[in-house]
């Protein structure tokens, strides 16, 4: 009878080898993928917001909202994180439009923030919250959100919330390839919410 569970215990020996070398995450555009071992793990994180109804954004947070500057929507979505993985230390969030690029050339960044310690990202955060994050430089230039303004047909903006095992170096201004590159390795479950929003 022994000899029937010889192969199990050498394959449970085997696999904290396979876990350890296959910490390297891989990285795509835009997209940073967690090591196979935590993938099981970090399957049942999930993403919602109040402010998507039905897939759809709310006019608050595009170009028909009222908070606004240099004709920029600066008022972010609220974001609510359910079920992140045990050793979650902070999460960061990634907002782009990759509709945007038949006519601008290229993915369209709207928000980027890391190193937010709550799994409820309030209404307007980005700038009621700005001490409590550190945010990047989003394709209109500015530091912090800058919500969708689509010119010729609703787009379908992707908001990435990935759950990290530590907070990041980074400073305000940051670029999105600058933050994947600082999250590389450190990420422990990701999950993505789409929203259309209407021209």
């Amino acid at each position: 009878m022994r000899i029937k569970f010889l192969p199990y215990i050498a394959l449970s020996l085997f696999l904290p080898i396979i876990s350890a070398t296959s910490c390297g995450a891989a990285k795509s555009a835009g997209t940073l993928h967690a090591p196979a071992a935590i993938q099981e793990t970090a399957a049942a994180m999930s993403v919602s917001s109040a402010g998507v109804i039905g897939g759809t954004l709310a006019d608050a947070y595009g170009m028909r909202g009222q908070q606004q500057k240099d004709h920029v929507p600066t008022r972010s979505l609220p974001v609510s994180i359910k079920n992140a993985p045990a050793g979650t230390a902070c999460y960061a969030v990634i907002m782009l439009d990759p509709d945007s690029k038949p006519l601008s050339g290229h993915v369209w960044v709207h928000w980027l923030a890391a190193n937010i310690t709550t799994d409820s990202i309030a209404e307007n955060a980005s700038v009621d919250n700005a001490a409590g994050m550190v945010q990047g430089k989003n394709s209109f230039g500015a530091i912090g959100y800058g919500g969708p303004t689509p010119p010729d047909k609703p787009h379908t903006y992707e908001i990435t919330v990935y759950a990290l095992d530590s907070k990041l170096d980074l400073v305000n201004g940051f670029s999105k390839d600058e933050l994947l590159q600082a999250m590389d390795g450190h990420v422990l479950a990701q999950a993505v919410l789409d929203a259309k929003y209407n021209n």
